[in-house]
């Protein structure tokens, strides 16, 4: 892993609970933002697929773990999120804003679809009117509204994140007394 990537992974990782402590208090019940899907994809954008991948389900891990949800079902869907998003990457304009708002839209789109299968295989049943509605509309245009600053933000805060540390193959400061 270089740091770059694990610069990202671990920003995304502390702004989860944050995350999730917004959309609690300060999002609407139904219908708010999925910010842990804008992150998921996000890493799945800024890293290496195959780091994306674990992260994308330790992000939903914590979704599961913070909403008491069936546990795996977020877990699950934002990995795979995560690997749609770098799957995009690979094939679109990693520079273009609209690539990131197509890999939002397929990786959210993605994740919730997932996630409503899996519950309603542990016999948790949404009604599709009401999944398409409130849920799966919503998240779709809440990704595309904000894919744009959580990229921003989560690629500056890791290369700050990343100046901090040293480099590869350097134990660290030595000072002359």
């Amino acid at each position: 892993m270089n740091p770059r990537d694990g610069s990202v992974i671990t920003i995304a990782l502390i702004l989860a609970p944050l995350a999730k402590l917004i959309e609690f208090v300060a999002g609407p019940a139904v219908g708010g933002p999925d910010i842990l899907a804008g992150l998921s994809v996000c890493v799945g954008w800024l890293c290496d697929m195959w780091y994306a991948l674990p992260a994308g389900f330790v992000l939903g891990l914590i979704e599961d773990v913070v909403t008491a949800r069936c546990l795996g079902s977020r877990a699950i869907a934002l990995a795979l999120a995560s690997l749609v998003a770098a799957g995009i990457r690979s094939i679109l304009n990693p520079d273009s804003l609209s690539s990131k708002m197509l890999a939002a839209l397929c990786g959210t789109t993605l994740a919730d679809y997932v996630t409503w299968g899996i519950l309603a295989s542990r016999g948790i049943r949404i009604a599709a009117p009401y999944f398409f509605r409130s849920i799966w509309i919503p998240s779709a245009l809440w990704s595309l509204a904000l894919i744009g600053p959580l990229h921003f933000s989560v690629r500056r805060m890791a290369l700050l994140a990343g100046t901090v540390w040293p480099p590869p193959g350097r134990k660290g400061r030595e000072t002359a007394l």
